[in-house]
């Protein structure tokens, strides 16, 4: 995490996470995941925002993530991106009764508003 996401977090309390190409690869996935689940464990953090991007389907760590902590899932393909997943999970983020929900917005200035 950086200093400037960390220094967001104190002010407001939420963190915004977002996701690049290059750390969908193996490894750099998993210390990232990592990294955030131990970071969400802080008490100044009271909301989490995931930006995927433009990822193709929605993650599966993306969904455990956002199961366990609650907060808002952002990607820039919107509702389409849900093709690429099971019929389960796609309900499961229509739900409004569960602690996540897939948001679709336009910037992470209106996620984070």
């Amino acid at each position: 995490m950086t200093n400037a996401c960390l220094s967001l977090v104190l002010r407001t309390g939420v963190l915004v996470a977002r996701i690049s190409p290059e750390t969908l690869q193996g490894p750099a996935c998993t210390q990232f995941f990592g990294e955030l689940k131990q970071v969400m464990h802080d008490d100044r953090v009271s909301r989490l925002v995931l930006d995927l991007g433009q990822v193709a389907g929605l993650m599966p760590e993306a969904i455990d993530l956002i199961a366990e902590f609650g907060g808002d899932l952002h990607s820039g393909g919107g509702w389409m991106r849900l093709a690429n997943v099971s019929t389960t999970v796609r309900n499961a983020l229509t739900t409004t009764n569960l602690p996540y929900r897939f948001d679709i917005r336009s910037t992470l200035g209106e996620a984070i508003a």
